[in-house]
C-alpha cells in the first residue's frame, strides 16, 4: 500500500504583506504548511495505522527551496519520503499547470491513493486534487470528512451542504480531506533520528526534481503551460464606523433598524436578448426534481455579462428528461435553456456529470461556443467542473465572487476571487475561450422574475447523452440529512455564532432565523460546542460569505471575523469591550450577548 500526501507551504495569513506592485512580499515572512495538507497527512497516517502490512507514505511538495521545510515537517509527523518539485520553469503556475506536474508524479509513484487537503488558505479554490484525478485517469471523492479502508476499497464520508454521504470507491483513487485528524506530534518511529536527519542537505529522504527529471512536455508547467493568470491584486482597506454602545436596548433597535434596511434592498430588472454575438452558458444546479437556490445567482452574474458581452445567457441543465424547469429558468434570468438529458444525471456523480458537460461543449457548434461558463462553487460544483476544465485545458477560476468586462471588439472577462483569506481581490484572467469560473454562493442577488416567463414559450434545446456508468466510480451507499437549508450562503442577514454564546441562546437565535428567514453560521469553535452543524461553519478553510448585515455574537477574536468581512455593514455583540474582534466592526455591542437576544425579540414582538 503507498498513499502520495500532497503538501503545499502557505505564508502565515497575519504576516501577508503587499509591495507597491500588490504582490506578496515573502521575504521575513514565517510560513507554514497548508492546515488542511496536514490533515490530508493526519488521514493518511491513520489509514497506515489501520493496516496489517505496511503502508509508505509519500510526501509531495512543488515551490521554491525554501518548500523543503514543509517535507520536512512531513517527515517528523511520520512521511517515509519525500519529493520537492523545485525548478524556475514550474514559477507562476496555477491550478491546472501544477496538476500537469503532481500527474507526473502519480504516473511514476503509481500510489494507490493521493491524498489533498479541499483548499489552501492562499488560494481556496479547492479545484487542484479534482485535476490530477483527471489528468491521472483516477476515480475521486471530495469534501471527505471521515475514511477508512473496507473490502478492498475506500469508504469515505462526505460533507454537503446539507448534510453527509456515504461512499465506497475501489483503488486505486484520489480524495480531498475536508475535515481529518492532526498528525501526532511526534511520530512513533524514530522521531528523533528522522529530525535529524531531515534537517541535514545530506538527507535522502527528500528527492529534488526538477522539469527534465519529471518529464512530459516542458512547456506544460510554469507560466506557459497556467491558461490562467492574475492581472492584478487589489488589497482590501475596508473602512468601519467603529461606533460603540453599551446599552442593549439601543443596540437591538439599531440593529432592528439595520435588518430591515437589508431586506428592503431591491432587486434590479432586466431585459431579455433575442439575439446575441456571444452565448454565455450558466450550469444549473438541481436535487433531481427542483433547482438549488444558486442557479438564480448565476444566472444574475451572466446577466451582468450579456450586455457588455453581446451577449445570450443559456441555463444548461443536466438532468433526467422529466426535469422540466425550462419556464422557471427564463423567469429568473435565461434568454434559452439547453437540456442535456440522461437518466444518469438525475443525481449527482463526477463521472457522468463531467462527461455529460465535456461532451456537450465538444459537440457545440463553433458560433454557438460559450465565451463564458459559469458554475456553482458547491460541494458538487467544485467535485466535476475542474475535471471538465483539466480534460479540455480550460482556465479555471474557483470561487469567484465577482466579474469584470473590458468590453471591445474582443472583450476581456476578469474574474474577481478572494485571496489570502480575503485580505485582497485577485482579477483573474483566462487565455482560453470559454473562461470558466465557479461562483461562490452569496455573491450575487437572484434577480426579479419576469413573470411574463410563465405564459411565453420558452426558448428550449434538448440534447440527449448517451453516458454509461463507470465501474470504477464511487458508489453512494447512504445519506443523512443535518440541515434543511444553508440560508448561510445567500440570506441577506446572518447571524455568526461565536464559541461564548450559551447553548440556550444559540438555540433561541437559529430559532428565530428559521422563523425569519435569516442565515446563522458559526465559528469552528462554536461548531466543536454543538452551537451549530458543521454546515454552517463560516472560516477560512470552509467558506466566506458576503451578506448585507452580518451580527456577530459572541466572537471575540478578529481573525475569526476574517470569513464575513465581506459584509456590507458588521456588528459586533461582546460583553469584553477589549476583544479585538470589535475592531472590525461598524457597530461595537459591549453587551451580554443573552440580554442582546431578548431585546431583540422584544423588538420583533
Amino acid at each position: 500500500m503507498k498513499m502520495l500526501v500532497c503538501v503545499k507551504q502557505v505564508p502565515r495569513l497575519d504576516e501577508v504583506r503587499f509591495d507597491r506592485a500588490n504582490r506578496v512580499v515573502r521575504d521575513d515572512v514565517e510560513s507554514l504548511c497548508n492546515p488542511l495538507d496536514v490533515q490530508a497527512l493526519g488521514q493518511a497516517l491513520e489509514l497506515s495505522a489501520s493496516q496489517s502490512e505496511s503502508a509508505e507514505i509519500v510526501a509531495v511538495t512543488m515551490g521554491p527551496p525554501a518548500a523543503r521545510a514543509v517535507l520536512q515537517d512531513a517527515l517528523r509527523h511520520g512521511a517515509d519520503r519525500a519529493i520537492h518539485l523545485t525548478d524556475r520553469r514550474f514559477k507562476g503556475a496555477d491550478t491546472l499547470a501544477t496538476a500537469r506536474a503532481i500527474t507526473q508524479i502519480v504516473r511514476q509513484e503509481n500510489p494507490d491513493l493521493v491524498l489533498f487537503g479541499r483548499g489552501t488558505l492562499d488560494g481556496a479554490t479547492a479545484q487542484l486534487g479534482q485535476q490530477v484525478a483527471e489528468l491521472a485517469d483516477l476515480p475521486q471523492l471530495t469534501e471527505t470528512i471521515a475514511v477508512r479502508f473496507e473490502d478492498g476499497g475506500l469508504r469515505a464520508e462526505r460533507e454537503t451542504s446539507w448534510g453527509a454521504q456515504t461512499w465506497q470507491v475501489s483503488l486505486p483513487a484520489m480524495v480531498t480531506v475536508s475535515r481529518g485528524p492532526q498528525p501526532p506530534p511526534e511520530a512513533a518511529k524514530e522521531t528523533a533520528a528522522l529530525r535529524s536527519e531531515a534537517t541535514t542537505d545530506s538527507d535522502d529522504k527528500i528527492v529534488e526534481m526538477g522539469a527534465e527529471e519529471l518529464g512530459g512536455e516542458p512547456t506544460a508547467y510554469g507560466t506557459r503551460g497556467s491558461p490562467t493568470f492574475v492581472r492584478e491584486v487589489r488589497v482590501h482597506e475596508t473602512e468601519r464606523a467603529r461606533e460603540r454602545t453599551d446599552d442593549p436596548a439601543d443596540a437591538a433597535g439599531r440593529i432592528h433598524g439595520l435588518v430591515q434596511d437589508a431586506r428592503e434592498a431591491v432587486p434590479s430588472g432586466w431585459q431579455p436578448r433575442p439575439t446575441g454575438q456571444r452565448h454565455v452558458w450558466v450550469l444549473v444546479e438541481h436535487d433531481g426534481e427542483a433547482l438549488e437556490p444558486i442557479t438564480g445567482e448565476g444566472l444574475a452574474a451572466g446577466r451582468e455579462m450579456a450586455e457588455p458581452l453581446d451577449a445570450r445567457v443559456t441555463a444548461v441543465l443536466l438532468g433526467p428528461a422529466e426535469m422540466d424547469v425550462s419556464s422557471e429558468l427564463v423567469a429568473a434570468g435565461a434568454d434559452r435553456v439547453l437540456h442535456v438529458r440522461s437518466p444518469l444525471l438525475r443525481d449527482h456523480a463526477t463521472a457522468t456529470h463531467s462527461e455529460a458537460l465535456a461532451t456537450t461543449l465538444a459537440a457545440t457548434p463553433q458560433e454557438e461556443q460559450p465565451y463564458v461558463l459559469v458554475a456553482p462553487w458547491t460541494a458538487n460544483g467544485r467535485d466535476y467542473v475542474p475535471r471538465v476544465a483539466a480534460r479540455l485545458g480550460l482556465g479555471l477560476t474557483g470561487d469567484a465572487t465577482g466579474v469584470e468586462v473590458e468590453a471591445g471588439e474582443k472583450p476581456r472577462v476578469g474574474w474577481i476571487k478572494p485571496a489570502w483569506a480575503g485580505t485582497a481581490d485577485a482579477l483573474v484572467i483566462s487565455r482560453t475561450t470559454p473562461t470558466v469560473a465557479t461562483l461562490r454562493p452569496g455573491s450575487y442577488q437572484p434577480l426579479e422574475r419576469r413573470e411574463d416567463a410563465a405564459t411565453s414559450q420558452p426558448e428550449v434545446e434538448v440534447r440527449d447523452v448517451d453516458l454509461a456508468v463507470d465501474q470504477r466510480e464511487p458508489r453512494l451507499l447512504g445519506a443523512r440529512r443535518e440541515v434543511e437549508d444553508a440560508l448561510v450562503d445567500r440570506a441577506p442577514v446572518v447571524y455568526f455564532l461565536g464559541s461564548d454564546v450559551s447553548t440556550e441562546t444559540a438555540a433561541h437565535v437559529v430559532a428565530e432565523a428559521a422563523r425569519t428567514q435569516a442565515g446563522v453560521g458559526g465559528t469552528e469553535e462554536a461548531v466543536r460546542k454543538g452551537l451549530v452543524p458543521a454546515q454552517w461553519e463560516l472560516g477560512i478553510l470552509k467558506r466566506s460569505i458576503a451578506p448585507r448585515l452580518c451580527v456577530a455574537l459572541g466572537v471575540a477574536e478578529a481573525g475569526e471575523l476574517t470569513p464575513v468581512q465581506g459584509a456590507a455593514h458588521l456588528v459586533t455583540v461582546h460583553p469584553n469591550a477589549a476583544v479585538t474582534a470589535h475592531e472590525r466592526a461598524d457597530l461595537q455591542v459591549v453587551a451580554e450577548v443573552d440580554s442582546l437576544v431578548k431585546a431583540l425579540a422584544e423588538i420583533a414582538g
